[in-house]
């Protein structure tokens, strides 16, 4: 699990570094809404209780409460969770997390960078990364950010946590 440092005053050079520990497992990526708001949670892991992963999940949604109970069904069902919420919080996590990623949940229409077009990006890393799409627009704005419902595997919000963690499962079997 990395750490993440911020510097801060000191008396000797003006500077000083201060490590934050990951509380809960996560740490805040600077500038983050985690660290805006005095929350962690950027990073997270399922396996907990000496329970075994049954894989990484890579989670990216705009939306913090979204964010918040995917990442809840997730780490339940025993995966390890890495989060983002803004493309800044992405490029941080493909800079520092050197692991496997085994699936990619992505929210298909989000400002700064779309689903497409983060799955797009991450298949040049992980060419064998699979890809849940999730979305809460209709069917006309997902076909308009490039996604064909048809192709692709896709759950719509609102979802339960039992269909989130049977589409998952299916996708990583």
């Amino acid at each position: 699990m990395p750490w993440y440092g911020t510097p801060e005053n000191s008396e000797s050079s003006n500077t000083d570094h201060r490590t934050v520990a990951p509380k809960g497992g996560g740490f805040p990526l600077p500038g983050s809404s985690a660290q805006r708001h005095g929350k962690t949670g950027s990073v997270t892991s399922a396996a907990r209780g000496g329970r075994t992963c049954r894989g990484t999940i890579l989670l990216v949604d705009d939306e913090e409460m979204v964010r918040g109970f995917v990442r809840m069904v997730l780490e339940g069902d025993g995966y390890h969770v890495l989060e983002a919420g803004t493309p800044e919080e992405l490029d941080y996590l493909r800079e520092h997390h050197h692991g496997a990623i085994d699936l990619l949940l992505t929210d298909v229409v989000m400002p700064g960078r779309s689903g497409p077009e983060v799955s797009e990006l991450l298949r040049s890393e992980y060419p064998h990364l699979k890809v849940l799409y999730m979305s809460g627009h209709t069917d006309d704005a997902v076909f308009r950010q490039g996604v064909r419902l048809a192709a692709i595997a896709f759950i719509q919000k609102p979802f339960s946590p039992s269909a989130l963690a049977q589409k998952v499962q299916e996708l990583l079997a």
